[in-house]
């Protein structure tokens, strides 16, 4: 049985797991300040920066050679099991014991790189913000003043593909890099963002992942984020930024929009600015569209025809993706798992909560006293 103590570490992994996170749930002041900014904090700098300078997804290669790994486990283990009859009984033990300990170092790494971020402070306790229902004059405006700065940072990005839709002008590493770097200027203003953290990587298997409509992946097992490369390109940095929250220990799906806009707006890259910009007023057209459609129309009257070109270009590739039997059955799919996840904690508006983003970031408009200085159409009074 002396194998079997060597594990009882990992075993009990499992039910010590289980403890944080009831722990976690009901005292946020522990899920805050006992693990994510300590120790759940510390490590994840470590693993990540060692995970992040392997320019491959160690996640999703795993992934792919996990078919080969489990049928060359198999394979293993039926030898054994008939080559040695006598100790049948213990190789069927052993097993069933190895099974439970990577589940359990699993489900350890979930609970502290990922779960127990669930119970932490909000971010609005970070940003001084109030978070309330929008009306819809407020939706109007900062709907048009998002598209005034998205449409005058466009003028300004001259790389575009040939159909006249704009196109980055790096390579994926180096937006890995820039996108880093977005959060360490984040982190002058929010010091809850400071660490040195990997960078995020490109799916290898981006155009099939384009099927589940999940266009970024945070992997607290070996913290990584990634991100799908085969979507128009304005969409990448927002995107990139938003799953670097996650890695920054905001799980939250409606903060993790937030923070990625924020972090493209600090960035000062324009391609970020204009990423995270475009991202937002998107979110709030829809919030407004939703309301009162006359408005919306009037507010989006205002996109410039370059803008107008881009956000034409992505609807076409959800189109496209949509319109394929496959896309239609496996997104539909991947939605309905990905909103039973994140209702699974907490967060009860399921993947509606991606929508609560407008309000945080109509709250950052009212904190920065945009509504007592500007008009309805955006305008100085």
């Amino acid at each position: 049985m002396k194998w079997f103590y060597k594990r009882m570490i990992m075993l009990v992994s499992a039910p010590l797991s289980m403890l944080i996170l009831y722990i976690g749930k009901k005292n946020s002041w522990i899920a805050e300040y006992v693990f994510a900014r300590n120790i759940s904090y510390y490590p994840a700098q470590v693993i990540s920066t060692i995970t992040g300078s392997i320019p491959i997804s160690i996640a999703e290669v795993f992934l792919i050679c996990s078919p080969f790994i489990l049928v060359v486990a198999a394979a293993v283990f039926i030898r054994n099991f008939y080559k040695n009859p006598s100790r049948r009984k213990d190789i069927l033990y052993k097993a069933v014991v190895d099974i439970i300990c990577v589940a359990s170092v699993m489900f350890f790494l979930f609970a502290i790189f990922d779960g127990i971020y669930y119970y932490r402070y909000d971010f609005s306790y970070y940003a001084g913000l109030k978070e309330e229902k929008s009306t819809k004059e407020e939706l109007f405006m900062v709907g048009t003043d998002l598209i005034k700065q998205a449409n005058e940072l466009r003028e300004g990005l001259n790389n575009e593909d040939n159909n006249g839709v704009f196109a980055l002008k790096h390579d994926y590493r180096t937006l890995a890099r820039n996108g880093r770097t977005a959060y360490k200027k984040l982190a002058k203003h929010y010091p809850v963002f400071k660490g040195h953290y990997g960078l995020s990587k490109e799916l290898l298997s981006s155009k099939y992942v384009s099927y589940t409509e999940i266009v970024g992946i945070y992997v607290p097992f070996t913290l990584e984020t990634h991100n799908d490369t085969d979507i128009v390109d304005y969409n990448i940095p927002s995107d990139m930024c938003h799953e670097l929250a996650h890695l920054h220990g905001f799980i939250r799906e409606d903060e993790a929009n937030f923070i990625g806009y924020l972090a493209c707006i600090y960035s000062g890259d324009r391609e970020f600015m204009y990423s995270g910009i475009l991202q937002a007023y998107i979110a709030v057209e829809n919030a407004l569209y939703s309301t009162d459609k006359d408005m919306t129309l009037e507010m989006s009257s205002k996109i410039s025809e370059k803008v107008l070109r881009d956000m034409t270009a992505n609807s076409e590739y959800w189109n496209r993706i949509e319109s394929s039997k496959i896309g239609n059955d496996v997104s539909q799919k991947a939605e309905k798992i990905n909103d039973t996840y994140i209702k699974a904690n907490g967060e009860e508006e399921g993947v509606k909560s991606y929508g609560l983003m407008v309000n945080l970031l109509v709250s950052q408009y009212k904190k920065d006293g945009y509504f007592n200085e500007y008009d309805r159409n955006g305008e100085k009074e």
